[in-house]
Formats: C-alpha cells, structure tokens, sequence
C-alpha cells in the first residue's frame, strides 16, 4: 500500500524501490479506475506550476485528467528510486525533447512513459535507452495510407495475409514496437518508420533495419506487453549484456496502491540480420 494520499504538508520519504542492472520495471495506470476519482486533489498538489499550466490547457476534462494522473505516476513511482519527495522532482529534456530527471541530477534512472485511452505506462530502468508505447484497440480507423507510412512492404503483405478482423491489431503492434524503438533512441522521428520491419510470430520479435536507418538488431531488445484485450504495448530497451532483461508488472494507482501485475508478455526479440536494400 503506498500511504499519503492527504498530502497537505511535507511527508517522510516514500518508500524506496531497488533496480538492478539488466532489470526494467513497468507500472501499468488505468485512468478509468474509480479509485483515482478521489484522488485528484491529491495528485493536483503534486504537480508543479509548469504541469499545472500545460493540463489547464487541454479543452476537455477527459485529457485533463489523463494528463493529472501521468503527472502524478510519474512523480510518485520515479520518487521512490531517487528517495525524494514526489514534489522535489524536475523534469527537463534532451534535444529531442525525450523527457529526463533534472533533480535529482546524475541519477541512473532512465525512464519512459506514454499513455493512450485508458492507460499509462511507466517503464524504469537503470543506464539502459529505454522506450514504451501503448494503443487503444478499436478507437480508429487504420486507413490503407497510414499502413503505408508506417510499415515495410514485408510488414504490409504480413498483415494483408491475415483475416480482416484482426488486422488492426496487427497494425498496432508493429505501430507500438516502432514507436517504443524511436522513443529508445531518443532522436524522435528523424528516419521514415518503415525503414524499421517487425517480424512477429507466436512467442517471438525480429526486427531488422533498412537504409536510410543504420542499427543493429542485436543492440536492442523488444517485448510486447498486452495489458488487457483494450489495449496492445511495446517496450524497447538497449542490450547491455548477452542475457535478456528481467521484467517487472506493477498494477499502480498513484498514492493508493501497487500490486503485481500479471501483463502478459507472449513476445521477446529475437535477433535478425540487418536487410541492406534502401527504404522505399
């Protein structure tokens, strides 16, 4: 149970969570959890007057709220792998404008976040690149043309092969792992995502790159997270040793609770040689 839901004042340190090397931790937030209704004035004292300002922005009280809830699982998770107050965190960005821990400075936690309809995701790890994307299935239309923005001719045939009913999700999850990969980096979208081509099976992730792009497969490593039939999920981590990363599933609601979480996780990367043909 984390404890502090009535912050008024200053409140004793939360209570610290240990990461080790090669060890990645995802905190999975459903914004549609009735506990987090009487939570929100907590969560308002949480954020700084720069976070307020930006969630005053959002014209609808539905984004409002979303965003209020990332801020606040944001602060309170990363806070207790720095033991700090959730408050006394600053966040600022690299040049390419991919969130960071400003204070305390020179930590060894990097972090991701992102959130879609429904849900947020954290995902914490230690001197590692690290990225995470979510989608909610059935909230639109995958038009033709976007699937051929975004996907490799190998990727677009694979999907064509399947029954029509299943080809959105089959779109979102080549659509997360690219964009998990990407926020991985750090440099945005700086190279077509087509130039990126998923290779998914039952139990397994191959990636492989085409020019423009220049990476190596064997440098990352990728998992797809299927948090409930709502949603699909990918996480990108750079590899830092020749065995895979221990992952971990917490089910959060900031200030409230934490409780495993049992995401199923039916795909690991596996390593696939570079393809050298150029990018359509």
């Amino acid at each position: 149970m984390l404890d502090g839901a009535s912050i008024t004042g200053r409140q004793d340190p939360p209570s610290p969570l240990a990461l080790r090397d090669n060890e990645a931790h995802l905190f999975f937030t459903f914004t549609d959890d009735a506990a987090i209704d009487g939570l929100v004035p907590a969560y308002e004292r949480l954020i700084s007057d720069d976070e307020r300002e930006r969630m005053n922005r959002f014209r609808f009280a539905k984004d409002r709220r979303s965003f209020l809830v990332t801020r606040a699982l944001a602060r309170c998770v990363l806070a207790r792998y720095v033991s700090c107050d959730p408050r006394d965190l600053a966040f600022g960005k690299n040049e390419h404008g991919r969130p960071e821990l400003a204070y305390p400075a020179s930590t060894r936690i990097a972090f991701n976040i992102t959130h879609t309809s429904g849900l947020i995701i954290l995902a914490v790890a230690r001197q590692i690149e690290i990225g995470v994307d979510a989608e909610a299935v059935g909230e639109r239309e995958v038009a033709a043309g976007i699937i051929g923005q975004v996907c490799s001719e190998e990727e677009i045939r694979a999907i064509a092969a399947r029954p029509v009913e299943l080809r959105e999700r089959l779109f979102l999850e080549r659509w997360t792992l690219k964009e998990a990969y990407f926020k991985a980096r750090g440099t945005g979208l700086s190279q077509p995502m087509r130039c990126c081509s998923f290779d998914l099976d039952d139990d397994a992730v191959g990636v492989s790159f085409h020019p423009p792009l220049l990476d190596d497969p064997a440098r990352w490593e990728f998992r797809m997270v299927v948090p409930g039939e709502r949603h699909v999920a990918a996480l990108c981590m750079s590899r830092t040793a020749a065995s895979l990363h221990t992952l971990r599933c917490s089910r959060v609601v900031p200030l409230r609770s934490e409780l495993a979480f049992a995401g199923v996780v039916p795909r690991m990367s596996a390593a696939r040689a570079s393809c050298v043909r150029a990018c359509p």
